[in-house]
């Protein structure tokens, strides 16, 4: 591509000697320049491809080539998949690359909210799109990642939904028999369904009364250990093993995979709301342990967040989070304070299956 001026009239030129398309502008060398930005983004968007130097690609196939070589070995391998297919390639599938724009992809989010879509939802598939656009990037298929310019759908303050004792008792009353041992599991050690499902034999030791949530099971590949409740061992001693398979938790000689359509049934039964998702189980752990006086650091190691910010969101829940802090105030002595607000944190969240509290869930 190059401007350039003969006589008193300005020319845009692109392409080689055997391809070539030449605009004769005018005078304004401004106006030369805004032909030469509309000609380059009609070339990225798959007009003139006889002037690429690089042969423009469908959005869809290239999504498809980031499925093989980036996904194939991963966990989210068939999430991201499912995001691919069935909600960018509707939106974006036959475009080209270059004709992917901040544009487009507003319109894409303004159809997915259009159809009762969650903000969170939508920066879920803005995630893959950037990821997807990122590689077109490094391939050298595009210039530059348009997610980047897009304005995103900003995260809301939503109610944190965790369950209360009662709540609790009424979906583990209500769940099936081969999903009950996954929901105490979960409300035991605040594991992601990923992370409980993916439970092996090799992962607990009952001597030590540890449970292990291996690197390669777990969401950020840290491997963490969690101290088992009385209730969470004597609930997985319970359960038979199988010769066919090392997960803990089968059916008919088969790993459990999908538990979706069960636990539904258990909370539509409980009467428990819309709002109550497996995830909502990890929130009622780190819940009930802020609200037995769990300290926030130690919530963090068991829930596997890369930094306290995230586990931050339960601290309100801790009846004695503020006023711990008046042992580091002014002249007050080294000693614990007689109202008990020095007393020992709890090493363990509750043996119950289903304590809970009447609090706020914001």
């Amino acid at each position: 591509m190059s401007i350039y001026k003969r006589g008193s009239t300005w020319v845009v030129q692109i392409g080689s000697r055997k391809h070539r398309r030449r605009v004769v502008v005018g005078p304004n060398k401004a106006e030369a320049k805004a032909v030469e930005a509309h000609m380059l983004a009609e070339i990225r968007a798959g007009r003139f491809p006889e002037l690429r130097t690089v042969k423009p690609i469908l959005f869809r196939n290239h999504a498809a080539e980031v499925l093989t070589k980036h996904y194939s070995a991963k966990r989210s391998h068939h999430w991201a998949k499912l995001i691919i297919e069935n909600r960018l390639d509707p939106s974006f599938g036959s475009l080209y690359l270059g004709a992917i724009t901040p544009e487009t992809i507003s319109s894409h989010m303004a159809r997915r909210r259009a159809e009762g879509v969650s903000g969170g939802t939508v920066r879920n598939e803005l995630a893959v799109l950037s990821l997807i656009m990122s590689l077109a990037v490094k391939w050298e298929r595009v210039a530059s990642n348009p997610v980047s310019k897009a304005d995103k759908p900003k995260p809301t303050k939503g109610r944190l939904r965790w369950l209360t004792r009662d709540e609790a008792d009424a979906l583990l009353s209500n769940a099936a028999k081969h999903i009950k041992a996954v929901i105490i599991t979960a409300l035991q050690t605040g594991g992601r369904l990923s992370e409980v499902m993916g439970l092996r034999w090799d992962d607990i030791d009952f001597d030590r009364g540890l449970l292990f949530f291996r690197q390669t099971n777990t969401k950020n590949a840290r491997q963490r250990e969690i101290p088992m409740t009385p209730l969470l061992i004597a609930t997985l001693r319970s359960l038979p093993r199988s010769i066919n398979t090392s997960a803990v938790f089968h059916r008919h000689g088969k790993p459990l995979v999908d538990i979706k359509e069960a636990f539904m049934g258990a909370r539509d039964r409980a009467d428990l709301g819309k709002d109550v998702t497996f995830h909502t189980l990890r929130h009622s752990f780190a819940s009930w342990f802020m609200m037995a006086g769990g300290d926030i650091y130690r919530l963090q190691k068991y829930l596997g967040h890369s930094t306290v910010t995230m586990t931050e969101r339960y601290a309100h829940l801790s009846p004695t989070y503020l006023r711990d802090g008046v042992g580091m105030m002014g002249q007050a002595p080294a000693s614990t304070a007689a109202d008990g607000s020095g007393s020992r944190v709890p090493t363990d969240v509750p043996t119950s299956a289903a304590r809970g509290g009447s609090g706020s869930r914001n």
